[in-house]
């Protein structure tokens, strides 16, 4: 029985064993295995190609971008096969929108170029309907303002002859019964009394009494008076409101020089802290070391080689003349890895370059250790958080 146990320690020990081999090496993979990364560039008449790959472990897993014909393409890779493509090329999009835009409304349920040919054309008659009906509102407007009109008319027409009618049978009977001499003699003084009457009937259109427009003229010599009486209040209390007005305008003023002045006190202070704060011995080293570690990042970091051979050309001497001295100036720095033929009579940009390099992460982690264990850069990040 004891054997037994033994024997099925054993195996966990080796699977555990196993497992934290397998962990170790991955670990190891990740930190020493280095991420390479490659570019080249083409600028020619044809115009500009390109291609920028970055791989891992044997190039099992990578990442590559194209840029042809004016078209970028972008391909992930996973254990040496290809697996999405993450940009596709323009012109699949360009057919796929035109097929929209060219679809029918069959089955699809895509709106095709008829039918908004017959929107727009149901929202000019809509606009169309809407215009007429406007026009036979102010039209009809008109008829009813003729028929009231015509109506006042035919009222006062109507109370005329009434009129007329009541005056006739207050007369005697005598002149009822009189000879035609007499009845001639009445009917001359009924015309003159109707005569009259239309004298005193108003001239114009609006057929209104005496009373109305006497109420008509009184209110418009009470507006005149309020719109007099209101400008010179208001011409009493322009002064007063033209002194207020700048007697706040230069208030704010004040107000705003004051707050313009305190800011720029608090920040010369807190420039003068600053200042003060980066003078400090423990504060100087601490940037001192970011600033090594950094700049050994970046040279881990940097292309180990790279080729280059370009023509350029501005169009101006002068111009191509002053960017080739930039570049020799810069010689320190690419060692003339990067050659560069001036075309001084042209302005033309052609060549080729190609660089590449590595990164292994154990060494980023080192040169960040080194930064985050240092005693300065910890007392400078616990100023900084007290502060």
């Amino acid at each position: 029985m004891l054997h037994i146990l033994l024997l099925i320690l054993k195996w966990i020990a080796l699977i555990l064993g196993g497992i934290i081999g397998l962990l170790l090496l991955l670990l190891l993979l990740v930190l020493f295995v280095p991420l390479r990364y490659r570019m080249r560039l083409v600028s020619g008449e044809e115009g500009i190609t390109g291609r920028i790959q970055a791989d891992w472990l044997l190039r099992a897993f990578g990442i590559t971008a194209d840029y042809r014909d004016g078209k970028p393409r972008v391909r992930l890779k996973l254990f040496w096969l290809p697996l999405i493509t993450l940009y596709p090329s323009k012109d699949k999009g360009a057919k796929r929108q035109g097929r929209k835009k060219q679809g029918t409304r069959d089955g699809s349920g895509n709106v095709t170029k008829e039918d908004n040919w017959q929107a727009d054309k149901e929202k000019i008659g809509t606009a169309d309907g809407k215009r007429i009906a406007a026009q036979e509102d102010v039209t009809q407007g008109l008829t009813s303002e003729q028929a009231e009109r015509a109506r006042l008319e035919t009222e006062l027409e109507r109370e005329l002859l009434e009129e007329q009618g009541q005056r006739m049978d207050l007369l005697p009977e005598e002149l009822q019964t009189a000879s035609s001499g007499d009845r001639d003699a009445h009917e001359s003084l009924g015309m003159e009394h109707q005569a009259r009457l239309h004298e005193k009937r108003p001239a114009g259109a609006d057929y209104g009494n005496e009373e109305q427009e006497n109420k008509e003229f009184f209110r418009l010599i009470k507006k005149l008076v309020l719109t007099i009486w209101h400008l010179v209040w208001l011409l009493i209390r322009l002064p007063f409101v033209v002194a207020r007005k700048i007697r706040g305008f230069f208030q704010k003023l004040g107000y705003t020089i004051r707050r313009i002045y305190v800011k720029i006190c608090h920040k010369r202070a807190r420039v003068r802290e600053l200042m003060e704060f980066l003078r400090q011995e423990e504060t100087r080293a601490a940037l001192d070391k970011c600033k090594r570690q950094l700049f050994r990042m970046v040279r881990h970091a940097a292309p180990r080689k790279l080729r280059g051979q370009f023509t350029a050309g501005t169009g101006d001497p002068a111009l191509t003349g002053q960017l080739y001295g930039l570049y020799c100036m810069a010689c320190p720095v690419h060692r003339f890895r990067v050659q560069i033929q001036p075309d001084f009579d042209n302005a033309v940009f052609q060549g080729k370059v190609s660089l590449r390099g590595r990164i292994r992460l154990a060494a980023m982690l080192f040169y960040g250790l080194q930064i985050i264990t240092d005693a300065n850069v910890r007392g400078l990040i616990r100023r900084v958080r007290n502060r």
